[in-house]
C-alpha cells in the first residue's frame, strides 16, 4: 500500500471520500479505485492506496492531460457545478431557517451530496494524476539552475478571477480609506461587507471552522503599519503583473527554449487543471464555512443532547447523524462504540465496499493489512519526490538516520546516501560528509532544502515512505532529473568529479568548487556557476606553453574541444591566476576575443596565443602595485551566445548606503559596455 496523504478529520468527514468512491467510482474520469484503508487512532487519520491503484490513476491521468479536448470539457463541467454550489451557498444554505426535523435533515443530506460530488471532481485535480505528466515536462526542460523558475513561468495562469487575488484587492482598498481618515461608517460597513465575501478564506486560523468575523479584520486594520500596505501593494501589483501577462510569458518562455509544442500544450492541462484545484478549494472553504455557520450549530446542539461531550460529535458517522435527529438509533450501542472509535478506527474501501471497524477489530486488521502489504512491496519501489540540488544519477548504500547514530557523531559517509524524516541543526555534521540526502517530509524552504542548496549537497525531498520501504545497507539510485528513487543493482553514470588534476584541457562542468586545478582565478569564479554559464573548457598553462612551441597533438586536442561545443563561434577569454578575486579585478588587463569562428583553427590557435600572451609590462606594474607574485596565464573558451540584450549587476553602490543595486545594459553583446565604447542603459533596483 502506499501512503498519500493524512488529516485530522472528523470520522464523518473521513467517511465521505470512500462515499464518494462508492457512488461515482469510474464515472467521471473512468478511474476506478479497488482498494484504499483509512486508519486512526487517535482521530488523525493515515489513508493508503494500493500500488497498482496508484499506477493506474497516474497512467489515466497521463493519457487524460494529454487530450485538450477532454481537459477542456472536465473543466467546463466543474466550473457549472461550482456555479450551482455557489448558488446553494448564497440561498437556500445561508438563508436556512430550522423549522422541522424533516427540513433539517433534507438540507444535510443536500449538503453531503454535493459535497460528495465536489470530492469527485476534486480527486481528479490531485497531483497524483499529473505525476507522469509533470515529470515528461521537468525532463523536457533540462538542466538548468533557473529551472524552478522557468517551470513558474511556463505554468504561470491568469489568477484573477481568483477569491484569493480580489480579496487582496479589497483589503489594500479598505487599508488606504483607513490611512485616509476617511468616513468611519463607511469603513466599518466595508469591513463587514469583506468579513462577508473573504471571510471563508481564513478558514483553517483558529476560526473554528467559521472563517473571518468583523472582529478580526477590525483588529488587523487597527494594528497595520504603512510598510505593511505598501508590502502589500508591491506584492499585489506583482502577481496582477504575472496575472496579466502568464499566457504570453509563457509561450514565449516555451520558444527560448524550444520546447516542443506536445509537451508545452501538455503543461499548459496541468495548469490549467492546477488552476481549477485552487478554485475549488476557495469554493469548499466557502461552502464549509457557510454551512458551519448556519446549519451545523443546529445539528450539533440536536446530537449533544443524546451525546455525553463535545468531542463525541468527531466519532459519529453521517448516517448516525440522521438517525439522532430522527430519534431512530440505539444511544446505548453508540455510547459503546464511541468508546471503541475512540481506541482506534479502520475504514476499509474493497470491491466497492466500505468496512468500518472498530477498537481492537480495527488494531487487528491493521496489523494484517499492513504485514500482506510487504508482499507487495518489492513489485513497486519506486518512489516519487521533488528535487532540491542534483543533476543526472546518483547511485548509493542506504543509511537510516536515528538518534544513535547522531551520538556516535561518525563521520564516515563515503557512498552513503543519508534518509531522514526530515532534516534537524543537529545533524548538519552529517549532511556535509553524506554522498546524497533523502527526506520522506518537506518542500523548497524546508530545512533540507535550504542546507543542501547552500552546501550544493545532492538531495531529494517529500519521498515518503522511504524509511520503511529500504534498509540500511540497500544499493539504490536517485534519479534526480525524473525525481525519482529506485532499487538499484548496478551503478550508474553520475557527474561527480573524476580524476582530473593532470588533465591539460577540462570542462568547466566536471571542475568541483574548493579545488585547486591551476587554471586561474576566473576560473575558479566561474565554477560557482557553472549551472548557468555557456558550455566551458580550460586550458592550462602548461597546455598553452605547448601550444606556443607549435605541439600539434595539444592544438588537436584543443580543436576537439572546440567541436563538441557544437556551435558557430566561440570566446576567447584569459584566466589570470590572481584574476577576478575580491582584491583583484585585473579588469581590461588581459585580452579577450568574441565570435571567432569555431571552422578557423588557424584563427583559434592565434587568439590563444595572443590572450596568453597579454601579460605584459601593464599586467606586470599592476602586479607590483597589488603585491601580487605569480605570473600564470590559463585560456577559457566558451560556447558563444548571441544576447538580444546584455549587461552587468552591481549589487552594492554608493547610492544613498546600499540600499540600491545598479544594472548597466544594452541591446546586442557585453563588450561595448565592458570597453566603455557606449554610454550603456542605467537602471537603480531598491533591495
Amino acid at each position: 500500500m502506499i501512503k498519500d496523504h493524512s488529516g485530522s478529520w472528523p470520522l464523518s468527514s473521513a467517511q465521505l471520500t470512500y462515499e464518494m468512491m462508492r457512488r461515482y467510482n469510474g464515472k467521471i474520469i473512468g478511474c476506478c479505485v479497488t482498494h484504499s484503508v483509512k486508519y486512526s487512532e487517535s482521530g488523525n487519520y493515515s489513508v493508503f492506496f494500493s500500488d497498482k491503484d496508484v499506477e493506474n490513476c497516474i497512467n489515466i491521468g497521463y493519457e487524460i492531460y494529454n487530450s485538450n479536448s477532454i481537459i477542456s470539457n472536465f473543466i467546463n463541467e466543474v466550473e457549472n457545478f461550482l456555479q450551482v454550489m455557489e448558488n446553494y451557498i448564497d440561498s437556500e444554505l445561508s438563508a436556512f431557517k430550522y423549522t422541522s426535523n424533516i427540513e433539517l435533515i433534507n438540507a444535510y443530506e443536500r449538503t453531503i451530496n454535493l459535497h460528495l460530488k465536489y470530492l469527485a471532481y476534486y480527486q481528479f485535480t490531485n497531483e497524483n494524476f499529473a505525476l507522469k505528466a509533470r515529470n515528461l515536462f521537468i525532463c523536457a526542460i533540462g538542466d538548468h539552475v533557473n529551472k524552478n523558475e522557468i517551470v513558474m513561468c511556463l505554468s504561470a495562469t491568469d489568477n484573477r478571477d481568483l477569491y484569493y487575488y480580489k480579496e487582496l484587492e479589497s483589503w489594500i482598498n479598505i487599508c488606504d480609506k483607513y490611512m485616509n481618515n476617511e468616513n468611519q461608517q463607511e469603513l466599518i460597513n466595508m469591513l463587514q461587507t469583506h468579513a462577508n465575501n473573504y471571510g471563508f478564506l481564513l478558514l483553517g486560523s483558529g476560526t473554528k471552522g467559521k472563517g473571518a468575523n468583523y472582529n478580526y479584520y477590525y483588529d488587523k486594520i487597527k494594528n497595520i503599519k504603512i510598510n505593511e500596505i505598501e508590502q502589500l501593494k508591491e506584492h499585489y501589483k506583482i502577481i496582477t503583473n504575472k496575472s496579466k501577462h502568464a499566457n504570453e510569458w509563457a509561450s514565449k518562455c516555451r520558444k527560448l527554449l524550444k520546447l516542443d509544442i506536445d509537451i508545452f500544450n501538455l503543461n499548459v492541462n496541468i495548469s490549467r487543471v492546477a488552476k481549477l484545484r485552487l478554485k475549488m478549494r476557495e469554493i469548499s472553504q466557502r461552502f464549509s464555512t457557510t454551512r458551519a455557520k448556519h446549519l451545523m450549530p443546529i445539528i450539533n446542539n440536536i446530537c449533544l443532547r443524546y451525546l455525553q461531550n463535545e468531542n463525541d460529535l468527531r466519532y459519529i458517522t453521517n448516517e448516525e447523524i440522521i438517525q439522532i435527529i430522527s430519534n431512530d438509533l440505539d444511544l446505548e450501542h453508540l455510547r459503546n462504540e464511541i468508546v471503541k472509535r475512540r481506541e482506534a478506527t479502520l475504514f476499509e474501501f474493497y470491491n466497492n465496499k466500505i468496512t468500518l471497524l472498530t477498537g481492537i477489530s480495527a488494531k487487528n486488521k491493521w496489523v494484517t493489512l499492513n504485514c500482506n502489504s510487504k508482499i507487495n512491496e518489492n513489485a513497486s519501489l519506486r518512489l516519487n519526490g521533488t528535487t532540491i540540488y542534483g543533476n543526472g544519477f546518483l547511485t548509493g548504500r542506504i543509511l537510516n538516520y536515528t538518534k544513535k547514530l547522531a551520538e556516535s557523531r561518525r563521520k564516515n559517509f563515503e557512498d552513503i546516501i543519508l534518509v531522514a524524516g526530515t532534516i534537524r541543526p543537529n545533524m548538519i555534521h552529517m549532511c556535509m560528509n553524506a554522498k546524497a540526502i533523502i527526506t520522506e517530509e518537506g518542500g523548497f524552504t524546508s530545512h533540507a532544502s535550504v542546507l543542501c542548496r547552500e552546501m550544493r549537497i545532492p538531495c531529494l525531498v517529500g519521498v515518503q515512505s522511504i524509511t520503511k520501504k529500504y534498509k540500511d545497507g540497500e544499493l539504490i539510485t536517485i534519479d534526480f532529473t525524473a525525481g525519482t528513487v529506485s532499487k538499484s543493482e548496478q551503478t550508474h553514470p553520475t557527474l561527480m568529479n573524476m580524476n582530473i588534476t593532470n588533465q591539460n584541457i577540462l570542462w568547466l562542468n566536471d571542475l568541483q568548487e574548493g579545488i585547486d586545478y591551476n587554471l586561474g582565478g576566473k576560473t575558479n569564479m566561474l565554477i560557482y556557476i557553472k549551472d548557468i554559464t555557456p558550455r566551458t573548457f580550460c586550458i592550462n598553462k602548461r597546455a598553452i606553453d605547448s601550444i606556443i612551441n607549435n605541439d600539434l597533438l595539444i592544438k588537436k586536442e584543443v580543436m576537439s574541444f572546440v567541436n563538441q561545443l557544437k556551435c558557430e563561434h566561440i570566446a576567447i577569454r584569459s584566466s589570470f591566476c590572481a584574476e577576478s578575486a575580491i582584491e583583484n579585478s585585473y579588469a581590461g588587463l588581459f585580452k579577450s576575443y568574441i565570435n571567432i569562428r569555431t571552422t578557423d583553427e588557424e584563427e583559434i590557435i592565434s587568439k590563444i596565443i595572443s590572450v596568453a600572451l597579454s601579460y605584459n609590462n601593464t599586467s606586470i606594474l599592476y602586479n607590483n602595485t597589488k603585491n601580487v607574485n605569480c605570473n600564470n596565464v590559463s585560456v577559457i573558451i566558451q560556447k558563444m551566445v548571441q544576447p538580444e540584450m546584455s549587461g552587468v549587476i552591481i549589487t552594492s553602490i554608493l547610492k544613498d548606503g546600499y540600499e540600491y543595486m545598479l544594472m548597466e545594459y544594452t541591446l546586442g553583446h557585453l563588450s561595448s559596455i565592458m570597453d566603455g565604447s557606449i554610454n550603456p542603459l542605467k537602471t537603480y533596483v531598491k533591495k
